[in-house]
């Protein structure tokens, strides 16, 4: 307290004795006397303290009607305390009504003291001229200290040393509660870093505002997750009907002092609710709740992000002092710590629970991997152990011709078998890297099912099964080769799993709803599926349960592979099944062919025949060069061209390839492109410069032979000079047309040569 009668000291020097540092911030604060507190605990506080007050004290109302005196003060007024309370400040003294309201004012608006002069009039009408200071205490009250004017110099050293003593007694306080307000603030920082939830340790927050504030009502609101509004998330000292007004208030620059405050990113303050446009749309609501002045400070996060807003609200106008600045600023910061801390523990969590569930796929992709390896080596092993039987069979010349037809027909059905087994993993290799492309035209299925039902019969009957077809005409636009390659996959996974005595029945028809789609069902009424793999069942390498007795096998990608062949074509795939012992459906639906299309010729495996029925000199003569480095293939090729009458030079390098060409009237030439030394694409880039491909250039046809089956694969093939591209294995099927359209291009060209 200024000393009454002497200078002011120096603001600076009174501030620095008030001062003292907020957790983590970095400027300095003054404590209040006796903020924070209600009406009656100020009351009791100053009966308790006051008559140690070497001064006259009143406590009065910010009117100035006397609340409270202390004994010193009821002996200058020379009146009881009963004579005192209740009664206004302007009838105690003689003076302007004008000056002493407005002095009264000014004593409001600031807890330093404001020095005047009062002239005290006692009961017995003698004035006692007094010097008298006045300051805010706790809300809505104010200290007034009144002194005689000292006629000597001792007077006036007593009086000074009493102004010290009660300023020492002030800071003490004010130490005091900066001591509560530091434990209260550490007791909120050490919730957060316990991992407190967030609704607690923001209520927690709001409620130590609240106490230290000296204010009627504190609250925090966040911004929501699309950042346009705020959301209501602690508040004290505000009834529940406000906090759902509030919910969800919307941020701009005029939405009360909250949502201007983080508008603007900076402290807004409200000093009279009832007057201020920021509070014009919620007047009403502030006058429900007795809320005269507000003031909100933003929440910053330590990255400069705004999380959200702090507000205190008062039931009378006013404006902040630097305390309650200081205060809300720390506060907001506090809470900033909060919601940061919060958000990282809920990404730290989405993170764990992230790689939780990566380990999880990665340790399933493993297991499935290591599944299909296994049932790879099963499902070779099985084909290439009849196959090598077979063989040992048939170098047995005393062997019976019946039992010569029936091996050569093993090693013919597991061969295709292994065919398939590397084209279903290749497919699904070119659909992962959209390498895959179809050939689409106008498709019968019902086409497509009878020529699939008519290679399935033997099997199934071997599996003593039955199998039912019912079909009616249904055109598609679709891949004839693919479409078969599902049939054939749908229908051979039925057979694996199915039983003796099993159904099969596939089914071709139209349905109308909704939309108009080819529709294909394969059905049985045998082993099932549990319910618990249905929903992986299209997922590559998924395996249903076996059991030892009978292992149905397969390496695990049929029902993944027609999935994505189905979505291809643009159409659906759907299977169903009520449980182990209740059979399987399996339903894929797929576009109905347009009337714009261009019709095409509908899949026919039958166009060709057996290569066991062509007349044994259909080719005769035809003069055919193989370049093959692989002496198996390059002998078996040999064979079966023979067989049918070609005269068949063999090369296994390019160099000797070229030779060859070059001497001898070679009408067609399957070249290796993977050859040692001089590639296949060299071979028929030298073949080309001495037979340009320019239409009847009288050279050999060029047939390019490789395991790769790209696109670019086949254009590289083509750039090089080659004629056609042969994706291996090349079955009988396709050698013989490639002989056939050797002999076409003979006979069309013999009219030409004659002329």
């Amino acid at each position: 307290m200024p000393r009454l009668g002497a200078p002011a000291q120096d603001a600076s020097s009174r501030r620095a004795r008030r001062a003292r540092v907020l957790p983590g911030r970095p400027r300095r604060c003054r404590i209040r006397v006796g903020r924070g507190v209600s009406r009656t605990r100020a009351l009791d506080a100053f009966s308790q303290w006051s008559h140690l007050h070497p001064a006259a004290l009143l406590l009065s109302d910010r009117s100035g009607r006397i609340l409270a005196a202390n004994r010193r003060a009821l002996d200058l007024l020379g009146a009881p305390v009963e004579s005192v309370a209740g009664k206004a400040l302007q009838s105690l003294v003689d003076g302007e009504p004008e000056a002493l309201s407005a002095w009264l004012r000014q004593c409001a608006r600031t807890t330093d003291w404001t020095p005047t002069s009062l002239d005290v009039r006692r009961p017995a009408g003698d004035l006692v001229a007094c010097r008298a200071a006045g300051a805010r205490g706790a809300e809505d009250t104010l200290f007034i200290e009144l002194q005689e004017r000292a006629h000597d110099s001792g007077l006036a050293r007593f009086a000074e040393l009493n102004a010290r003593l009660l300023e020492l007694s002030r800071e003490v306080g004010r130490r005091r509660r900066a001591e509560a307000l530091l434990a209260d603030e550490k007791r909120v920082l050490e919730s957060i870093a316990r991992g407190e939830p967030l609704t607690q340790a923001l209520q927690r927050l709001v409620g130590e505002v609240l106490t230290h504030g000296g204010c009627t009502a504190a609250s925090i609101l966040l911004v929501d997750d699309d950042g346009r509004r705020l959301r209501h998330a602690a508040s004290a000292g505000l009834s529940e009907k406000y906090d759902e007004a509030v919910d969800g208030l919307e941020i701009g620059p005029t939405s009360g002092s909250c949502g201007t405050a983080v508008f603007r990113r900076q402290r807004v303050v409200v000093r009279d609710t009832a007057e201020d446009p920021l509070w014009a749309d919620f007047r009403e609501l502030a006058r429900s709740e007795q809320l005269r002045a507000c003031w909100a400070q933003p929440i910053f996060a330590p990255q400069g992000e705004v999380l959200g807003s702090l507000a205190l609200y008062h039931s009378s106008p006013r404006g902040p002092g630097e305390e309650e600045i200081v205060l809300v600023e720390g506060a907001a910061y506090i809470a900033g710590l909060a919601v940061s801390q919060h958000r990282s523990r809920l990404e730290r969590s989405r993170l764990l629970a992230e790689a939780r569930r990566g380990l999880v796929a990665a340790e399933a992709a493993v297991e499935a991997k290591d599944r299909f390896l296994a049932m790879l080596g099963h499902e070779l092993r099985n084909p290439l152990a009849a196959m090598l039987n077979a063989t040992t069979a048939l170098q047995n010349e005393d062997l019976p011709s019946g039992s010569r037809g029936r091996l050569l027909s093993i090693l013919e059905r597991q061969g295709s078998n292994l065919s398939r087994i590397v084209e279903d993993l290749l497919d699904v290799a070119r659909i992962d890297s959209d390498k895959l492309t179809l050939r689409p035209e106008i498709v019968d299925l019902e086409t497509i099912v009878q020529s699939c039902a008519q290679i399935l019969e033997p099997i199934v009957e071997a599996a003593s099964m039955r199998l039912v077809v019912t079909t009616e005409p249904t055109l598609v636009h679709g891949d004839p080769t693919r479409l078969e390659q599902i049939l054939r996959n749908l229908c051979d996974n039925a057979i694996k799993y199915g039983a003796p005595g099993v159904t099969l029945r596939v089914a071709v028809d139209v349905v109308r709803q909704p939309g108009e789609r080819g529709r294909i069902v394969i059905e049985d009424d045998g082993s099932g599926i549990d319910p618990d793999f249905l929903a992986n069942a299209f997922e590559p390498f998924a395996q249903a349960p076996q059991n030892l007795v009978r292992s149905a096998g397969g390496v695990g990608l049929g029902l993944a592979l027609v999935k994505r062949l189905v979505e291809l074509h643009g159409g659906e795939i759907s299977i169903h099944s009520e449980g182990r012992g209740r059979g399987t459906r399996v339903v894929v639906l797929l576009p109905l062919a347009r009337a714009s299309d261009q019709p095409g010729a509908a899949a026919d495996s039958d166009s060709a025949p057996h290569p066991a029925t062509v007349a044994a000199d259909e080719f005769s003569g035809l003069e055919v060069l193989v370049v093959e480095d692989q002496p198996d293939a390059r002998l078996a090729l040999e064979a079966l061209l023979e067989l049918w009458g070609c005269h068949t030079s063999l090369a296994e390098d390019g160099h000797r390839g070229v030779e060859i060409a070059l001497q001898r009237p070679i009408r067609l030439a399957l070249i290796d492109v993977g050859l040692p030394g001089l590639s296949g694409y060299e071979v028929a880039r030298r073949l080309r410069e001495r037979w340009p491909a320019d239409g009847d250039h009288g050279g050999p046809k060029l047939v390019a032979m490789t395991g790769y089956g790209q696109p670019e694969d086949r254009l590289r093939a083509l750039e090089a000079g080659f004629d056609e591209h042969v994706v291996k294995p090349m079955g009988a099927k396709i050698l013989r047309q490639l002989l056939s359209s050797v002999l076409e291009d003979a006979s069309r060209s013999a009219p030409t040569a004659a002329s």
